[in-house]
């Protein structure tokens, strides 16, 4: 075979000049620690990580059987979100780029005068210093259908946030609900109706609050009046332009769904899943992808090799280079977090940690939450022994990664430059060949060839000598 013949030439050329650099240059070593807290919780989850990787959001499952919210930093340790009127939950579990201000929704079960939305969910937020707020919902909504309000996403300094609200229009006046954009001068601005939806949510915002990231439930109808299909699209809003379609192109024919899930800082990157129906189903098939106006759309993978042929993605860096996410089983019962980036692909994140020089004997990780504008900080949940009487349970975790990301030629990400790096990008060279990805290009031209192993072993020779 005309590949694996190529392939002994380059690995023979690789050792030998390997060989003539022998040695290894060492970068940060990986950490992984749980959050340290002393609130009085049965679990506890980290659900947002801030730009700098300093300040954890999330909530946590107190002895009072409700669900309250927290915001954790080595700096100031646990600080309480405020209740606000009489609910039984807080759930403001997500964070804003600078740290400060932290949003989602409020549940209670008894109407007050500040909070109407007795038995279901009301957007709020809380800013440091100025306290917690309801948010209400937009004009013509009604708090009693269903679940009002919600916050989805934060620009960079919380000024801007964007959410989903119910609301009654002309076609649907049963109800619909509409993605809005909020600011203390507009207050919740409805962003209007999508064609054929009755059903879009405002999932994402860039850090500057300009391009809101809008997922939709179409309704497609023959002529005849028959329903044809309801899939799931993701458009991008602005100001300028109102709605422009992200289209599902590239992809295999039967993933027809597209589902946004977060937009980077800088507004590059757009980062969602394509499925084949709705990814609650056991029965469906769904995979992260990777969304820019230069490439289109990429499928991330995932990896069927490990019981895990699902992958949905959480977050990305600022500049949406390093994307992590979840891994899932094909019964949606076991699942583990990821890490991806263009160099070395989807890989199992707690992989990378043990390889970087965690310790990761007391932990199941479950859950990615949040990755820092760098990509070098990681926030989640997942399980450990936290009192030998009652076993596992679920904790919150914050990691910081090797050097790995930041130094290509230590390709296996364990915090080590050595000639296994070598061998571990000559077999994703391969498999770039072979299945069509580019996790092999290593000098990003958009393709796989064999200068890419000679610019990598270059790369390698010079961390040698210089260090990464």
């Amino acid at each position: 075979m005309h590949v694996s013949r190529l392939a002994q030439r380059v690995i023979k050329q690789a050792m030998v000049m390997a060989l003539a650099g022998a040695g290894s240059a060492m970068g940060q070593t990986a950490t992984l620690q749980a959050v340290p807290t002393d609130l009085p919780y049965w679990e506890i989850y980290a659900m947002g990580l801030s730009a700098d990787g300093s300040k954890i959001s999330g909530i946590y499952l107190g002895n009072d059987g409700w669900y309250h919210s927290y915001r954790w930093s080595q700096a100031e340790g646990t600080v309480l979100i405020p209740e606000l009127c009489t609910v039984e939950s807080t759930y403001l579990s997500r964070i804003s780029g600078d740290g400060n201000t932290q949003f989602g929704f409020l549940f209670q079960c008894v109407d007050t005068p500040e909070c109407p939305f007795c038995g279901g969910w009301g957007a709020a937020r809380w800013v440091d210093g100025q306290g917690t707020s309801y948010m209400g919902y937009v004009a013509g909504g009604n708090e009693y259908i269903g679940d009002p309000s919600e916050v989805h996403a934060a620009s960079h300094d919380g000024s801007v946030l964007v959410g989903a609200s119910t609301t009654v229009t002309e076609e649907f006046p049963d109800g619909a609900v509409h993605g809005f954009r909020w600011t203390a001068a507009t207050g919740m601005v409805d962003l209007g109706e999508v064609p054929f939806s009755q059903q879009s949510w405002a999932t994402s915002v860039s850090g500057d609050g300009s391009k809101v990231l809008v997922h939709t439930l179409q309704a497609y109808y023959d002529n005849d009046g028959e329903l044809l299909s309801t899939p799931f699209e993701t458009y991008l809003w602005t100001e300028e332009n109102g709605f422009e379609q992200i289209p599902l192109t590239g992809v295999p024919t039967n993933l027809v769904n597209s589902q946004p899930v977060a937009i980077s800082a800088d507004g590059s990157t757009v980062i969602g899943i394509a499925s084949t129906q709705f990814v609650t189903s056991s029965y469906g098939s769904f995979l992260a992808y990777r969304w820019t106006e230069s490439d289109g759309l990429v499928l991330l993978g995932a990896r069927p090799d490990l019981g895990l042929p699902h992958s949905r993605p959480v977050a990305a860096s600022a500049d949406g280079s390093i994307i992590v996410g979840t891994l899932i089983a094909s019964n949606l019962g076991n699942s583990t977090p990821f890490i991806w980036d263009e160099a070395h692909g989807i890989r199992v994140l707690a992989e990378v940690l043990a390889q970087g020089g965690a310790d990761m004997s007391d932990w199941v990780l479950k859950q990615v939450s949040g990755v820092s504008a760098d990509g070098k900080t990681v926030a989640g949940w997942g399980y450990r022994e936290v009192d030998p009487e009652f076993g596992l349970a679920s904790d919150a975790w914050i990691a910081t990664l090797s050097d790995g990301p930041g130094c290509p030629a230590d390709f296996d990400g364990n915090g080590a430059v050595e000639p296994t790096d070598i061998a571990v990008f000559i077999n994703a060279w391969l498999t770039s060949l072979q299945q069509g990805t580019l996790a092999g290009d290593f000098d990003g031209n958009g393709v796989v060839e064999p200068v890419d192993i000679a610019q990598f072993v270059s790369a390698w020779v010079a961390a040698i000598q210089n260090g990464c």
